[in-house]
């Protein structure tokens, strides 16, 4: 997680590139299924305030999904 938010942090201001597309995409990926395994984690038995952790990765998942949109490169070289 460490190493994922140092890429965050330096290309919070990078100019629109595939490379930014690609960081947006990996985190919308990986907080929906951060989203997708709390879920199961609940249904299988784990406490109720789990639930608490699926809104929270559903609000970075939306989050990034809506953001990285937004500022999709329109290069496609």
């Amino acid at each position: 997680f460490i190493g994922s938010a140092v890429v965050n942090w330096f290309a919070r201001s990078a100019e629109a590139s595939k490379a930014r597309d690609a960081i947006f995409l990996s985190n919308t990926v990986v907080f929906g299924l951060w989203t997708i395994l709390w879920v199961l984690i609940i249904l299988a038995g784990a406490p109720a305030f789990g639930w608490v952790f699926v809104v929270i990765h559903l609000l970075f998942t939306v989050g990034f999904f809506v953001v990285g949109r937004a500022n999709m490169s329109t290069n496609t070289t």
